[in-house]
């Protein structure tokens, strides 16, 4: 068996005073339930989620007033919960999945050129089902099969995963053509979160995604420095942002104008509390990821791959440690009691393990294999 050894990954947890999020606007009352974003030929595009119709909505954003509503007219919205975009396409993500019961996953594909010149369009379908997925009895909000965040990557599309399990997200990869396909696992990220919306900026090689926890408090993340088969394996920033815009369903992210990003929140009704469905804007770094790496360089997990123990250093007293395996499933769970600790791994099954170490300001993220 060829082992294939996955580098060291950090990621820091900021708060939002590092970046300015600047509300916009408030959107249309149309829009309420926006769940993705593109900005294409200098127009911001949104759709609706489930059961809403099949259109896609121009938005003003000083105003957050529709300009143009685009329908398409050989699609049905069972749950719209993403959109991404290429040079000649708009792609439109019907996976929103909730309750992990779905057969009839598919992405919409529709020219930019028929989108520009016409109100009413017909799209290209990708149909494809997850490879792993075996169980597709309804539970919902639990269930590891749901999705709302999508981008064009190089050649193919990737999904990132909304997983109410875990709150873990994992990569799917797919083809950008027709057909019907297998959606393939690659890469497995313990976030913490849920994932709902994604965007590629290909000129800093770079992914922006958004989310939030169970408990509604908002999130962005920014993975750079990455491998190409592992979008996971680099820098990697969680930067929270309840204190900017406060408890939020944030739904849709998108590029433009450089490092400038739009982000977008559903309107959320609890008791007799309306938070109303808003556009923002904020301005990234490349810097963020670099913090991480001052606070951690002193890390070390060995020896890797390893069979009967492993020992890692240069952690504080009293963080916590968690043994992932390949599921998603916590199989060891312990406490640091000093800077230097032996793990017993012995019982482990032979396979490749994530190693998290959880702190109030940041995460450590490492793998080892288990021979």
């Amino acid at each position: 068996m060829k082992y294939i050894l996955l580098n060291l990954l950090f990621i820091s947890i900021l708060n939002a005073q590092q970046i300015t999020i600047s509300q916009l606007t408030v959107l249309d009352n149309q829009v309420k339930e926006t769940s993705g974003l593109i900005y294409f030929n200098g127009r911001l595009i949104t759709i609706n989620d489930s059961g809403n119709p099949p259109f896609l909505y121009e938005i003003d954003t000083l105003t957050g007033a529709i300009s143009r509503t685009i329908i398409v007219d050989n699609a049905t919205n069972v749950d719209w919960e993403s959109l991404a975009q290429d040079s000649l396409y708009i792609y439109i993500a019907d996976f929103g999945n909730n309750s992990g019961e779905r057969t009839d996953l598919k992405i919409y594909r529709i020219l930019k050129s028929d989108y520009l010149q016409n109100n009413n369009v017909n799209a290209d379908t990708i149909n494809f089902s997850y490879n792993n997925q075996t169980d597709f009895t309804s539970n919902y909000r639990n269930t590891e099969f749901d999705a709302e965040a999508l981008s064009v990557y190089h050649d193919s599309l990737i999904i990132f995963m909304k997983d109410w399990v875990n709150n873990y997200t994992r990569s799917y990869i797919l083809p950008k053509l027709p057909g019907n396909y297998i959606a393939y696992e690659k890469n497995i990220y313990n976030c913490n979160g849920l994932i709902t919306g994604s965007d590629f900026d290909n000129a800093d090689t770079s992914f922006m995604l958004c989310g939030y926890t169970e408990s509604l408090a908002p999130f962005i993340m920014y993975l750079n420095n990455f491998s190409d088969t592992n979008v996971f394996d680099g820098n990697i920033t969680k930067i929270d942002l309840t204190d900017s815009i406060g408890a939020s369903q944030t739904e849709g992210i998108c590029y433009f104008n450089n490092n400038r990003l739009f982000l977008s929140r559903e309107e959320f009704i609890y008791q007799n509390i309306d938070i109303e469905p808003a556009l923002f804007t904020f301005v990234y770094s490349s810097n963020f990821s670099n913090i991480s790496k001052f606070k951690n360089m002193h890390f070390r997990l060995f020896p890797n791959p390893a069979s009967s123990y492993i020992t890692i250093t240069g952690i504080s007293s009293n963080e916590k440690i968690q043994i992932i395996d390949e599921t998603g499933k916590c199989v060891l769970t312990k406490k640091i009691l000093s800077p230097q600790n032996t793990i017993d791994i012995s019982n482990l099954k032979k396979g490749i393990y994530v190693v998290n170490i959880l702190s109030n300001s940041f995460l450590i993220h490492s793998k080892f294999i288990k021979r």
